[in-house]
């Protein structure tokens, strides 16, 4: 069993209530901060543009990959608006296309998976058959 207590932004890990004779524990502190853009444009009330940025920075990734940038763009047509489109304005009153493309980031990651890891939980048995 684990026992996790959280206060603000790190945890405790206890393992706490193993058939172990000792206990042991750790704590992981991280931190997030993005900055986040966004440009809209309009024009004639049928074509629209809209562009995005993201910048994430974790302390999650080693110093060389910690900022990550995802951009975005999306197009669109309100084909309500054209003149092609009026005699059907009776039973459809608004109609827009849209198309996005944009650059995904994950989080799901542990804290300092990026760091070498070295085992100091080794037992040896001698003299047993």
């Amino acid at each position: 069993d684990i026992l996790m207590t959280s206060d603000g932004d790190y945890y405790d890990v206890l393992n706490a209530g193993t058939s172990l004779p000792e206990t042991s524990g750790y704590i992981n502190r991280g931190t997030l901060i993005s900055y986040l853009g966004r440009f809209n444009y309009i024009f004639d009330d049928r074509y629209f543009l809209t562009v995005t940025f993201r910048r994430d920075g974790s302390s999650k990734v080693k110093k060389e990959n910690r900022w990550g940038n995802f951009p975005s763009v999306s197009v669109a047509w309100r084909l309500s608006n054209e003149k092609f489109m009026k005699p059907l304005t009776g039973w459809l009153n608004d109609f827009k296309i849209r198309a996005s493309h944009g650059t995904l980031g994950s989080m799901n990651i542990g804290y300092y998976d990026y760091l070498p890891v070295i085992n100091t939980n080794l037992t040896a048995t001698f003299g047993k058959d």
